[in-house]
């Protein structure tokens, strides 16, 4: 054999020997990035299920302490439990400046300046005519 096809066989053997390593450490990556999923998602499905089991439970517990406040008492401490008086903030939805429009400004920066679609209900005065009610 010659020089030149001694350096070809042996560059050949370099280049599998490398490809070979190459494939062995994409196989190892491959293996532990699949561990790492199954475990995130195993994380993932117990901390969804303990978060659930927490949600039962508080909804049973409110449930249960409405059902008893509803059962007993009178009219006006149901309705006292059913609408929270002691709150300062009126819910009302909150406004917005209107900044006059920019030359430049597209249609979806209009948009954004537009109120939003489900705002929040003034109960305000509700509230002072059962307040007042309560009083009579």
């Amino acid at each position: 054999m010659t020089k030149n096809r001694e350096w070809l066989a042996k560059h050949k053997e370099e280049l599998e020997e490398r490809k070979r390593l190459s494939e062995e450490r994409r196989a190892k990556q491959l293996a532990h990035a699949k561990a790492e999923l199954d475990r995130m998602y195993a994380e993932r499905k117990d901390r969804i299920a303990k978060t659930h089991a927490a949600n039962l439970e508080s909804q049973h517990s409110k449930n249960e302490e409405k059902e008893n406040v509803l059962a007993k008492g009178s009219d006006w401490e149901r309705i006292c439990y059913l609408i929270d008086f002691k709150s300062t903030q009126p819910n009302k939805p909150e406004r917005r400046e209107e900044a006059t429009p920019q030359p430049n400004a597209t249609a979806t920066n209009s948009q954004e300046q537009q109120q939003p679609k489900h705002p929040r209900k003034d109960v305000s005065r509700f509230k002072e005519v059962l307040l007042k009610l309560k009083q009579n």
